[in-house]
């Protein structure tokens, strides 16, 4: 559906595709990207470029080189900007003459995703950038080598949010709930999204930031129960669409995070009748800029969501947390420190240098699990010059 007579359509951010390619040492892309766009490759599952499209039409740029020509090659050409104000058409592939193009075998899984600023991947570093390869999704769906697809809008919500068409202006038009019917609301708001092309084995919805925080919901003088209300018949909408998909929710990540027994409470209840349904409630993450997720929070989240969707897939979780450690016992140093190095690999982050007396470390694999007198701590990492 996102094939047209003479390109390919990239709106939606992490929209794209894959493709085998041999008896080529480069490849390169022509572009239509009126406002500009980011695109990201990958070489073999590893990330090859991130390049900027200029904006304009009929724009050429280099995806990938170094490629050994004797060799099929996996590449996976898509977008990491998001669909407003970053419109994007692939005209063209550009290979060394005698390359050839396969189309790669089918994947076993398919996954979707809904969601908003944080699905697209948006505010991922301190810079303000953005990058979907970096974001949740496709780190979920990789794990799981599953092929995946993305409707996302930063700022909206499931029934109200913020549209950047608008200035930023709260709105209940065209939010969540409404792009998920849409190739592309920012190109023909008319062409509807086709669900019956995939039958998706887990849907994940991430909702509930942007419909939920103070200022909106005084604004539209909404309350927890008409998003509770919305929830209901949006996952009657999608579970129409996909009778037998695991609808994964997740919450919490973001700020606007005080409705966890609210949203829990109606998932629990929709769990009476429908068993294929998940919610995570995430750990509070905003290490990038604006109270978003970084990189490796992102990965996180994925990792977060990935034990339900594994039980749900009856196969082996691919996503093992990573474990946090920290020194078990109150520690204090008195006069001269004492040098002693420390060849015992129960103490990790010390490397083999120079550490204190201290004794094994405790690990701990889930970040809620660690508090301090009822509270949530921070872990900061220090660097000493002496």
């Amino acid at each position: 559906q996102f094939a047209k007579a003479n390109a390919i359509v990239m709106d939606w951010s992490a929209s794209g595709f894959d493709v085998d390619v041999s008896g080529t040492r480069v490849i390169d892309a022509v572009f239509n990207a009126p406002n500009g766009a980011r695109i990201a490759t990958s070489v073999n599952k590893k990330r090859a470029a991130l390049v900027n499209v200029p904006a304009g039409n009929n724009v050429k740029v280099r995806l990938a080189d170094h490629i050994n020509p004797l060799e099929t090659t996996s590449v996976r050409i898509y977008k990491a900007s998001e669909a407003a104000g970053s419109l994007c058409e692939m005209i063209s592939l550009d290979l060394e003459a005698g390359a050839v193009l396969n189309k790669p075998a089918a994947k076993e899984l398919n996954f979707f995703f809904l969601g908003s600023s944080t699905s697209c991947g948006n505010q991922i570093d301190i810079d303000k950038n953005i990058d979907a390869y970096g974001a949740f999704p496709r780190v979920l769906a990789d794990a799981y080598n599953a092929h995946f697809d993305v409707v996302s809008c930063s700022g909206r919500g499931l029934m109200q949010g913020y549209n950047s068409e608008l200035g930023w202006a709260a709105s209940q038009e065209n939010q969540l709930k409404h792009l998920f019917e849409k190739t592309s609301h920012f190109r023909d708001n008319n062409v509807l999204y086709d669900h019956s092309l995939v039958d998706y084995d887990v849907v994940v919805l991430s909702i509930g930031h942007n419909d939920l925080g103070v200022a909106i919901m005084e604004t539209f003088g909404t309350t927890i129960d008409d998003f509770t209300a919305e929830v209901k018949a949006f996952h009657n909408r999608v579970r129409g669409l996909h009778p037998n998909a695991y609808i994964l929710y997740e919450y919490g990540h973001y700020v606007n995070r005080r409705f966890y027994p609210e949203f829990n409470r109606v998932i629990e209840e929709i769990a009476m009748t429908d068993a294929n349904i998940g919610f995570v409630y995430t750990h509070l993450y905003g290490a990038g800029a604006d109270e978003h997720p970084s990189y490796s929070q992102h990965e996180s989240i994925a990792k977060d969501l990935s034990p339900k969707v594994a039980s749900f897939l009856g196969v082996e979780n691919p996503m093992l947390p990573t474990p946090v450690r920290y020194e078990a016992e109150d520690y204090g140093i008195a006069g001269d420190a004492i040098k002693q190095w420390d060849d015992d690999p129960s103490t990790p982050w010390s490397e083999g240098g120079y550490v204190g007396e201290l004794g094994p470390d405790v690990e701990i694999t889930d970040p809620n699990d660690i508090s301090y007198g009822g509270t949530d701590v921070k872990i900061l990492i220090f660097t000493v010059d002496i």
